[in-house]
């Protein structure tokens, strides 16, 4: 095997783990938000002023943690493309 399809190989499993992380970030930040609907629909989670300062920091802080994941992650696949295209 020549060194650009070994390369171009590596390219593409790095590209599918990325895209595989990028899917399951998105999975874990709708599901973060579905259970927190249906928290409040059933009425576990009641809202004090505390408490709704409590919610607001952790959903912030889950939310930025996964948004600044998956900016990574998309940027990692776009300059993995970019290779992929300049092997070509």
């Amino acid at each position: 095997m020549d060194e650009k399809t070994l390369r171009k190989n590596i390219l593409d499993l790095q590209y599918s783990k990325n895209l595989q992380y990028f899917n399951t970030t998105i999975i874990a930040l709708l599901t973060f938000f579905i259970g927190l609907a249906i928290a409040y629909v059933s009425q576990d989670i009641s809202f004090t002023l505390d408490q709704i300062l409590i919610y607001l920091l952790i959903t912030a802080i889950i939310t930025s943690t996964c948004s600044i994941g998956l900016i990574n992650f998309n940027n990692k696949m776009r300059y993995i493309e970019k290779e992929i295209s300049a092997l070509a």
